[in-house]
């Protein structure tokens, strides 16, 4: 009986290819994304401060983000947090965008430019994530702060496109649609007062003081203008956490389906002929 099947094993005709669809898979495991994004750069923005201050090199009083990644052992933190949230960051754009381009009307040609365009300005603010990482303040201040400027601003204008192709399609017209509103309006503000009063304090400190702002006292000159600055650092970047956050709340309502398909007659011929095969060798091993 063993040698019958393994006879008609090696005498068997090929098989012709099927013309069966291709396997696929479903997974929502994606609607996950915003929240681990926004855990990993929240808990990697605390332990760097954490170290950072008992290193010696801020102080209590609320300081820049990126003086919390500086130098020592807080740097290596700081990059591998931003390395991290960059990489989720590209994932989380690249399936809102196809869930977006999924709710949007096939004619609706303006909205789909809009869509495809804000994930253009997503992706390059997370390419700036990526520059804030590798330049570290303590390095390049100059290349730091571009990188930072190139983050901040693509990814405000990110957010602000989304929150306004979001109200735009139907159903659009609920509570997340408009809180998102509400942080864009939020981030603009942030982002305005960023602009006027980071320049102007570290240009007073450096007149002013011998130490860096990341050691700030309130004893200090421009202490509080230098406070302020950090403070509207802190609310942009929170609340830009918030609008990604509330990604999730689209994410859950859709699966990613995934699978693959042979490129060409011969692959799925070579892939009928191993499976056949495959089956009629484990027939003869049972036999």
């Amino acid at each position: 009986m063993w040698n019958f099947k393994l006879k008609r094993f090696f005498e068997m005709e090929p098989p012709q290819p099927t013309q069966n669809p291709p396997t696929t898979n479903t997974t929502d495991v994606f609607k996950w994304l915003p929240i681990l994004k926004t855990f990993i750069l929240v808990a990697g923005s605390t332990l760097c401060f954490i170290i950072a201050y008992f290193g010696g090199s801020v102080s209590v009083y609320l300081p820049f983000i990126s003086e919390t990644g500086a130098t020592g052992a807080a740097m290596c933190v700081f990059s591998m947090t931003l390395y991290l949230g960059a990489m989720i960051g590209m994932m989380i754009i690249a399936y809102r965008y196809l869930i977006v381009t999924e709710q949007i009307s096939l004619r609706n040609h303006r909205l789909h430019q809009i869509n495809y365009t804000s994930s253009i300005f997503g992706l390059v603010s997370m390419v700036g994530l990526v520059g804030v990482a590798a330049v570290p303040m303590s390095t390049i201040l100059w290349l730091h702060l571009f990188f930072a400027s190139i983050h901040f601003f693509f990814a405000l204008v990110y957010v602000i496109l989304q929150s306004f192709v979001n109200y735009c399609i139907p159903g659009g017209h609920n509570v997340w649609s408009k809180l998102r509103i509400s942080l864009c309006v939020f981030m603009m503000v942030c982002s305005i007062l960023l602009v006027i009063f980071f320049p102007l304090s570290h240009f007073k400190w450096k007149k002013a003081n011998q130490h860096p702002p990341a050691l700030k006292n309130p004893d200090d000159p421009f202490f509080t203008i230098t406070l302020a600055s950090c403070l509207f650092e802190w609310m942009l970047y929170a609340t830009y956490l918030g609008s990604i956050c509330s990604f999730y709340f689209d994410f859950r309502n859709y699966e990613l389906l995934y699978g693959v398909v042979p490129r060409s007659p011969s692959t799925t011929a070579a892939v009928a002929a191993y499976t056949a095969n495959a089956e009629t060798v484990d027939l003869a091993i049972e036999v």
